[in-house]
């Protein structure tokens, strides 16, 4: 390079003067780094004629700037390695540098820092809140030329992470770099401090809600932390709520249940302190001028990841009234021992009388099967939850003609030989353990003879009033029906005489008249006078001997079997409300109609039943000719089954002998009356399986009800 340098300059052309450097190596010294300029001499005519040298020895320049490149290529390797992220940002916050950890510690490549790429992310406060543009530490470090130091930012990136950073910011004195700063990430810092705060509230809550006083010791014994339920059993004076364990056993003198005092190294908070479990030891405390309080004491030592003694936790269980029911345990075992010990002398007597007592039990239960079985009622025994049968006498074979086994198997066999028009009915009465019942029934033989049988049901109730069995009696009275069927035919026809000698005299009275007016009439006529007068009373009294034909007719109508279907009820009271209207206001009379919305609708013979209820509406309208009140009310009924009708006047009420011959025919208490209303309206609702029952008193009125099964 020396002589190509040399040879440039001898040539003619425009090189004039040539500077470089090289290393020098003289003959007689050491080498050293030179800085060369040659330049061209020239005569006075301008030709080339000599070159001039310059030399200048710059080893320690070249050293220094040596030095100082691999000071920077140093400080770049320490950059690239190091775990935080450094960054030199010029005045309008633009990166100037970056290192790969601040890459790494955004997710963002270098080139996207370069391009502003961070700036478009939105940035927390250490509390959540948004930073601000001029909050952010290199912008303060900038504006306020001071060192900014660890400012933890929130970095919110695309996908809704966050990212928590430690930022530092120095301002620096060069033109195009303003500030230096030094970002660490501190995500899983912040995260652990929240963790570790998180679980700190909870254990406050947890302290909190504690019902036990727990009190937390430090290792120099003072009290650290004490939850509500310690505070109020110690009311600690004021200014020693951080007081030592020795301070705090000085003024509450705790003992042992013996009475002897507790020493400062026996204290359960001072063993947990030299590492030990503690675990319900009892102690009693003087706190304050009441009663000394018990306590169960238990601690545990706190140590620290490192297994190093933090502290002591105590536990303290308030056990004053359990200590107090105790002794009163106590005193009342001693007491119950001696009444157990007089009890247990009369136990002993008790059994012998027991003993005696099951001996006439076995000769009871003897004389009573030697009874059922001997008698011709049918009686039996079951459980009224599980509905099991528990003793059947033989009888029920003689009258239900069936085996008694299988009664045993199931109680259904005994309600299958009852006639399926009585079955639901028996039913009801069977299920209901509630009331003792008494009722009349069919049973259908397999031999197809039928029988009646009256059966009577019993709650055997235990010594508290309930009433785990049933028993019942079932007696054969169908001897009894035939005997009443043959007094009943005897008396409807005795009945029947009286009737027609009534009706007889009843139609005589008014034909005897009519036949005495028309004598009158053709004398009139004979005599030129107008016979219109006794054509009228003729007319009247003819009407009157048809209605009392009607009557016998419609007797004669009702005893008869008509066909049955469903009916309501309501309807046909809101009609019979609307047929007597006419009457019922022009007496001044104010009517209640009170319907159950509820009320079924039940198979009857319709123009019959309307009778009857059209009769008792008339006849408590009878009873108020001055005005009153009438109310019907119809509510419906589950046990049994079916539906009241209750027809209540505030009339004159029914004298004694009234009610005497009330049902009886012939017996009227209006003197153009036959006295056969109410006796067809009770033959109707028999009829239909029902009854008819009254209330009344003289002067305050009548109530008639009406009881028809659904």
């Amino acid at each position: 390079s020396y002589h190509n340098y040399l040879a440039q300059l001898g040539r003619d052309g425009p090189v004039e003067t040539l500077q470089w450097e090289t290393s020098w190596e003289p003959h007689d010294g050491e080498p050293f780094h030179a800085h060369l300029s040659v330049a061209v001499g020239r005569d006075p005519d301008g030709k080339r004629e000599s070159l001039r040298w310059l030399i200048r020895d710059v080893t320690e320049h070249k050293q220094a700037h040596d030095a100082l490149r691999e000071s920077e290529a140093k400080l770049q390797a320490l950059f690239a390695i190091l775990p935080v992220g450094i960054s030199i940002l010029d005045a309008e916050r633009r990166i100037r540098y970056t290192n790969p950890g601040l890459s790494r510690i955004l997710d963002l490549p270098a080139e996207e820092l370069a391009r502003g790429r961070h700036q478009q992310r939105t940035y927390l406060k250490a509390d959540g809140s948004p930073m601000a543009p001029d909050e952010f530490p290199s912008v303060r470090a900038f504006r306020e030329q001071r060192t900014v130091r660890d400012v933890e930012v929130g970095i919110v990136k695309e996908d809704g992470a966050v990212i928590w950073t430690n930022v530092s910011a120095v301002p620096l004195p060069f033109a195009d770099w303003s500030v230096i700063t030094v970002t660490a990430d501190v995500t899983e810092k912040v995260q652990a401090r929240r963790q570790v705060e998180e679980h700190a509230a909870l254990l406050d809550t947890m302290l909190t809600s504690l019902a036990e006083s727990v009190i937390l010791y430090g290792p120099d014994t003072r009290i650290v932390r004490a939850n509500p339920a310690a505070r109020n059993l110690f009311p600690f004076p004021a200014g020693e709520d951080r007081s030592t364990l020795a301070e705090h056993m000085a003024w509450s003198t705790p003992i042992h249940e013996n009475g002897e005092a507790i020493a400062l190294d026996e204290a359960p908070a001072m063993r947990a302190l030299r590492g030990e479990m503690v675990n319900g030891v009892v102690m009693g405390l003087q706190i304050g001028p009441g009663p000394r309080v018990w306590l169960s004491a238990s601690a545990a030592p706190v140590c620290g990841p490192d297994g190093a003694l933090m502290g002591a936790l105590v536990s303290l269980v308030d056990i004053t009234e359990l200590r107090r029911a105790r002794e009163e345990l106590e005193q009342r075992v001693q007491e119950r021992t001696a009444e157990l010990w007089t009890s247990n002398q009369a136990l002993q007597s008790e059994i012998l009388v027991r003993r005696q007592a099951e001996a006439d039990l076995r000769e009871s239960e003897l004389r009573f099967r030697q009874l059922a079985e001997n008698v011709d009622e049918v009686f039996c025994l079951w459980e009224a939850k599980t509905r099991r049968a528990l003793y059947v006498s033989p009888s029920y074979e003689v009258l239900w003609g069936r085996p008694v086994a299988e009664v045993y198997r199931s109680v259904e066999a005994a309600l299958e030989g009852v006639h399926s028009e009585d079955r639901e009915r028996v039913r009801a009465i069977w299920e209901d353990s509630s009331q003792n019942h008494d009722a009349e029934f069919r049973v259908l033989r397999p031999d197809g003879s039928v029988r009646w049988v009256r059966g009577r049901t019993f709650a055997v109730e235990d010594e508290d009033g309930m009433a785990p069995r049933i028993a019942a009696i079932a007696s054969d009275i169908t001897g009894q029906k035939e005997a009443q069927a043959t007094v009943m035919r005897a008396d409807r026809l005795k009945t029947s005489v009286q009737l027609a000698a009534s009706l007889a005299h009843e139609i005589n009275n008014p034909l005897q008249s009519a036949i005495g007016c028309l004598d009158l009439a053709i004398e009139s006529m004979d005599n030129g006078r107008d016979p219109r007068r006794y054509f009228d009373i003729v007319s009247q009294a003819l009407e009157q001997a048809a209605a009392v034909v009607g009557q016998l007719r419609s007797l004669h109508g009702q005893l008869g079997v008509e066909e049955r279907y469903p009916v309501d009820l309501g309807n046909m009271l809101e009609r019979v409300v609307a047929l007597t209207q006419q009457k019922w206001q022009s007496q001044d009379v104010s009517v209640i109609l009170n319907l159950d919305p509820d009320l079924p609708s039940i198979a009857l013979q319709a123009d019959a039943m309307h009778q009857v209820f059209l009769n008792m509406v008339q006849n408590a309208l009878d009873a108020m000719p001055d005005g009153g009140e009438l109310r019907i009310d119809a509510e419906r009924s589950y046990e049994p089954g079916g539906v009241w009708i209750r027809i209540a006047d505030t009339g004159t009420g029914l004298s004694a002998e009234v009610r005497e011959h009330l049902f009886e025919p012939l017996h009227s208490t209006k003197s153009e009356g036959l006295g056969l209303g109410l006796f067809i309206s009770q033959n109707i609702v028999h009829q239909h399986s029902g009854r008819i029952e009254y209330e009344s008193q003289e002067g305050q009125g009548t109530v008639f009800s009406i009881w028809l099964p659904s």
